[in-house]
């Protein structure tokens, strides 16, 4: 097995980074959202105690996302 040298090594670690933010900032946007909703949340399923474990929940309103 072949070892890395530390220039080779720093090398390496540059690009990577160089090349994850030339990747995540081609592809970052501005997500802008407003809603007005109504959560309701009511428990379906109880643990031996009585405590709620499981929750369904509905939603009313409108959500815009551009």
């Amino acid at each position: 097995m072949k070892t890395l040298d530390l220039s080779k090594f720093v090398a390496l670690v540059l690009a990577c980074a160089a090349f994850a933010m030339a990747t995540t900032l081609a592809d970052a946007g501005v997500i802008k959202a407003n809603g007005g909703t109504t959560f309701t949340f009511e428990p379906v399923a109880f643990d031996v105690h009585g405590n709620p474990v499981r929750f369904t929940h509905t939603v009313d309103g409108v959500v815009r996302v551009s």
